[in-house]
């Protein structure tokens, strides 16, 4: 599967039999329908409506490049009213979701629940431990290593 945005190859990584196709050279999420639930349930969030507007919702953006990893169909752009406002990616026949880098702690935050919890927050430390340091006033964890 290639990466919807750079187009290198998608590796699979495992948390909890939750399988996601990560980019590593983006640090982007393909995740396939219902795994997004999965984990907002491992980061003690609460699905409910942020889940059915990422499986109803949507738009088309004129000049769209970014197409699904699964039907090559251009994707749909969806706007989670935050806080924080994070806009997503995601396939219109619902092969999947695309989130960019940061996006899946920012959408568990949206929901209400903390990315670093549990098994989500040491899966995603150990994922990203050493990418990068977090900006300054940065409190999205997901992504950096928080010197645990």
């Amino acid at each position: 599967m290639l990466c919807p945005v750079c187009k290198c190859h998608l590796i699979v990584l495992e948390l909890d039999q939750v399988e996601m196709d990560y980019c590593a050279s983006c640090n982007g999420i393909w995740l396939d329908p219902g795994e997004l639930e999965l984990l907002l349930h491992m980061g003690n969030a609460r699905p409910g409506p942020l889940s059915h507007a990422l499986r109803t919702g949507g738009h088309k953006v004129w000049g769209q490049k970014r197409r699904c990893p699964v039907c090559r169909s251009k994707m749909l752009q969806v706007e989670v009213k935050g806080p924080p406002r994070v806009t997503v990616d995601r396939c219109r026949y619902g092969h999947g979701l695309w989130l960019d880098d940061r996006e899946l702690g920012q959408l568990i935050e949206a929901a209400g629940g903390t990315h670093d919890a549990g098994a989500l927050g040491r899966f995603c430390g150990r994922l990203f431990k050493g990418r990068r340091a977090p900006a300054q006033g940065d409190k999205d964890h997901v992504g950096t290593d928080s010197g645990q």
